[in-house]
């Protein structure tokens, strides 16, 4: 790790350096009291890279970012308007 760490800081990383990372969300998808419930769900890959200096540093702010994302997803009335 930080042999990535360095090669990105004087920017000679490499795209196949940082591809296939996983970023994983659980969405509950029954209440405990009807465990007969079972729902199927679509798998979406989703690939994040940020630049820290565009948030201005600013801690957690791709973290931000997947919240939003998340939301959106979860409700898909809001993510249809």
């Amino acid at each position: 790790v930080k042999q990535l760490v360095e090669k990105a800081r004087a920017g000679k990383l490499a795209p196949n350096e940082f591809q296939g990372g996983t970023f994983r969300q659980y969405i509950k998808s029954w209440d405990v009291p009807r465990i007969e419930k079972a729902a199927a769900f679509t798998k979406m890959s989703l690939t994040l890279s940020a630049d820290h200096r565009v948030s201005d540093g600013q801690v957690g702010g791709s973290g931000n970012f997947f919240t939003e994302l998340t939301s959106n997803f979860s409700d898909i009335q809001r993510l249809l308007l």
